[in-house]
């Protein structure tokens, strides 16, 4: 079968049409690729030299979420049009061409179709725009989201394209939801967070000790080299949420930086177990809760 190749032909095509979509593929790279440099240099500039953004990890993941937005449409428009040079160079779009009149003439069923195709384009297109513009959230943000297909999620949002917001759950899964099905969005992790703890105490325990030592040790927690960066408020004793015979629930709260809630809510919860075990006057209340 090679004897039966032309190789002229092969090397005239390669030395033509094969070496424009060579210098097609290697323009359009190199455009995509500065692009994004550009592109994240312009955005941080003048996110920063704006007055809209409390800190840096808000202006951080806004120059983010810009980029992987504006990254999307550039990535489509320059490969948009690769191809079609490319389909150009090779001689496919006039052999399309004729096809695709005839079908539009005659099909209205294919018309149709990419009516609601681009329907359904636009309404994820205009969704995404109006996320971004109105700064819902941000990439790098924890999220929980309700879609009109597929129910709720929450995760963390890695990238917001021209038509979905991806989001990375707890266990590792990726969800793509398309934006234009998201009926209801709920940022975690937006200028701040507040911690509210529910504690089960004795009945018979002595409230104003008790008050004492849990504001005690949310100062000594705000006042901690290591946690100090993270706390807005220090923890604190809220009051007794409910109650019932035997037992209270009381409440301590505190208000941290975005996303940092967890870790301070563990550290509290830590914290709050070793003051109640160390605590003659709680456990002396236990033991007498136990009598009984």
């Amino acid at each position: 079968m090679l004897k039966d190749i032309n190789w002229a032909q092969v090397n005239s095509w390669i030395s033509s049409q094969g070496f424009k979509i060579a210098i097609i593929l290697i323009i359009a790279s190199l455009f995509r690729r500065f692009g994004m440099v550009i592109l994240h240099k312009i955005i941080s500039q003048s996110i920063n030299h704006s007055e809209r953004f409390e800190n840096e990890r808000d202006r951080k993941l806004r120059t983010a979420t810009l980029v992987s937005l504006i990254g999307s449409i550039l990535k489509i428009v320059v490969w948009g049009v690769a191809t079609l040079l490319i389909l150009g160079e090779i001689g496919i779009l006039r052999l399309l061409a004729p096809m695709l009149a005839g079908a539009l003439a005659v099909g209205g069923v294919l018309s149709l179709m990419i009516g609601f195709g681009i329907q359904t384009f636009v309404k994820d297109f205009i969704s995404g725009i109006f996320i971004v513009s109105e700064n819902q959230y941000r990439v790098g943000d924890v999220v929980s989201l309700t879609a009109s297909a597929g129910g709720a999620v929450e995760g963390t949002v890695t990238q917001i394209t021209l038509r979905t917001t991806i989001i990375r759950d707890n266990d590792g899964t990726i969800h793509f939801v398309p934006n234009g099905n998201i009926t209801r969005a709920a940022n975690l992790t937006l200028d701040y967070a507040k911690v509210n703890l529910e504690v089960n105490i004795p009945s018979n325990v002595d409230f104003n000790s008790l008050k004492k030592a849990v504001d005690a040790m949310g100062q000594e927690l705000q006042n901690d080299e290591s946690w100090h960066k993270y706390l807005i408020q220090a923890p604190y004793y809220h009051g007794v949420q409910k109650f019932t015979q035997d037992h209270v629930v009381i409440e301590v709260r505190a208000k941290t930086i975005p996303a940092e809630q967890w870790r301070v809510a563990s550290e509290i919860q830590e914290r709050l177990v070793i003051l109640l075990s160390k605590n003659k006057n709680f456990a002396e209340s236990k033991k007498d809760s136990k009598k009984k």
